[in-house]
């Protein structure tokens, strides 16, 4: 456990140098050939930094701890706990034997029906094309991490809407076509039947998405009876 000055993996550097890391194959080398594990840490990810403004600022993990198997077994819950670099470049770190690590959240599911709007394939756009320094792989980790927050965040506002059944499509767009007979107006009939048309396909996407794989075995019976239903009912309403 210390100080090792030296990176084993691309993203435990930051920093706008890409070249390829210095001495990281030898030393993983040479923790598998000693059977060294490292140890898992709770905090934050880099343990130094070089102090400078800007552009010429690195991030690394350079501190760490390493256990063998017989250690883990006897230690099961070892864990390191990183503290923030304060006053020096190097931040300190601490062995827990008994370290209460961040219980994982079960992951966000995202529906696939979401890339059926093109609101949303324009929300993946912009958050692509927002810029990050850093290593090649750290910037594509950032832009996927950027791009899967601000698609969660639409997909949430937008299950209100999702939640609309077939029959508020119907008490709308006999609204519509009253105001069109009488009015002339037939603007709310047309709007209302380009959303039952983006929900209906929406939702195919997102029955399919979930569809058994035992439907598959015996025929297709079941999808095949609900994609003809709303193919059925978005006939009915065009």
């Amino acid at each position: 456990m210390g100080d090792f000055n030296q990176v084993e993996f691309g993203c435990d550097k930051l920093s706008m140098n890409t070249r390829s890391i210095v001495g990281a194959y030898d030393f993983n080398l040479w923790r598998i050939s000693n059977q060294l594990v490292d140890i898992p840490f709770k905090g934050p990810r880099f343990t130094w930094c070089n102090n400078r403004q800007g552009p010429k600022r690195v991030y690394e993990r350079i501190d760490r701890a390493l256990g063998s198997k017989d250690w883990f077994s006897l230690f099961p819950n070892t864990g390191i706990k990183h503290y923030p670099i304060q006053l020096l470049d190097h931040a300190p770190i601490e062995l827990d034997l008994h370290l209460t690590r961040n219980v994982s959240k079960k992951p966000y599911k995202l529906d696939a029906r979401v890339f059926t709007y093109e609101e949303c394939i324009s929300i993946i756009r912009d958050a692509w094309r927002f810029q990050f320094w850093g290593t090649p792989s750290f910037q594509v980790a950032r832009k996927c991490s950027r791009v899967r927050q601000h698609v969660k965040r639409w997909a949430l506002d937008k299950r209100l809407e999702w939640k609309q059944t077939w029959d508020n499509f119907d008490i709308e767009l006999e609204r519509g076509m009253d105001l069109a007979i009488r009015e002339g107006d037939d603007s709310l009939y047309t709007k209302t039947n380009e959303r039952v048309r983006e929900f209906a396909r929406a939702a195919a996407v997102f029955w399919k998405q979930r569809a058994k794989l035992k439907w598959m075995v015996e025929g297709d019976t079941c999808t095949k009876y609900f994609f003809n239903w709303v193919k059925g009912r978005a006939g009915r309403n065009c």
